[in-house]
């Protein structure tokens, strides 16, 4: 793997024991750290030490929580950013990130894990990172392996590395696999449903309002209040009207949806990187700052009009 291009390599290892697991990644592992790779774990525990154990403890391993690369897909790339970036100024010449998302929810949840594995293939595509993803096939469902096997363009097992034969282009697979679908929250009566809103200052000042008096973080709320503020711009300067906004909050999670008639946007990679700096000045970094500040945000265009679908878990 050393001999790699300098952009991203992405890896599925797929084991079906600690044995296993060691035998297949232990050999490309020492190899990295003996061509001035980076090698960090962010995994879960027990994995994290069959590997550092068959890594013979070597000190130069990097470790970080896997909670705190993975809770929301942009931010989970912004992270795997800024590792990269400090190992490089480190010296290093690239970096294996050695990682395991936690599938044990519920299958809403596994989905949007399926799909950051599709997001991180295009996202971190000019970087120089080896990702190497543990899937364990005593312990995750046939549809999460299945899904492994679409969002990575290569499988590692005990007996060899080769490309994967259902691999699926990433806008594809999110195409596929991520259909925006109504809430069951949607089917109350919203705590906020605004046409066309003109004080966007007074509309944050409402959704704040409707999320107070419970438990929630501080920077809970304010992501939530940013990224229905972006969606709402959005659709106020590229949609057309009218535009509505629609909002509901339990004890677990915030749903916010923003309709208008305009065409929308099409690519499902949309706000996964900053727009580039040549457009800056005329926008485009909405949806990205959206997608930083909220769990999940998903589209679908039906019966002439376009809805955008932001939730928050709380």
């Amino acid at each position: 793997m050393t001999n790699a291009a300098a952009g991203h390599v992405h890896d599925a290892l797929v084991h079906q024991s600690g044995d296993d697991l060691a035998a297949c990644a232990a050999p490309v592992l020492r190899a990295a750290l003996a061509a001035s790779e980076a090698v960090v774990l962010s995994c879960a525990e027990a994995s994290a030490q069959i590997l550092t154990a068959a890594l013979g403890g070597d000190p130069r391993i990097s470790f970080v929580g896997r909670s705190g690369v993975f809770r929301r897909a942009a931010a989970a790339i912004s992270a795997c950013q800024r590792i990269a970036e400090q190992h490089l100024a480190a010296g290093a010449r690239r970096v294996a990130l050695v990682g395991e998302l936690d599938f044990t929810a519920g299958q809403q949840d596994r989905t949007r894990r399926a799909s950051f594995e599709a997001i991180a293939s295009a996202a971190l595509v000019s970087y120089p990172i080896w990702s190497v993803c543990i899937y364990g096939t005593r312990q995750l469902p046939r549809e999460v392996l299945a899904a492994a096997e679409r969002t990575h363009p290569f499988l590692i097992t005990p007996a060899s590395r080769q490309r994967s034969p259902r691999y699926l282009d990433p806008a594809r697979f999110l195409r596929q696999a991520r259909r925006s679908r109504p809430d069951p929250l949607e089917e109350t009566a919203p705590v906020i449903d605004v046409t066309s809103p003109a004080d966007l200052a007074g509309l944050r000042r409402e959704v704040r309002a409707a999320l107070a008096g419970t438990a929630r973080r501080p920077e809970t709320v304010h992501g939530f209040v940013l990224a229905v503020s972006e969606v709402v711009t959005n659709a106020l300067t590229h949609g057309r009207p009218p535009v509505r906004v629609r909002a509901w909050t339990t004890a677990s999670r915030s749903v916010c949806t923003v309709a208008d008639h305009g065409d929308g946007f099409a690519d499902p990679l949309a706000g996964y990187l900053p727009a580039r700096l040549a457009d800056r000045g005329r926008g485009g970094l909405g949806l990205w700052l959206a997608r930083q500040g909220c769990d999940d945000i998903t589209a679908e265009r039906e019966h002439g009009s376009f809805t955008v679908r932001i939730v928050t878990r709380h």
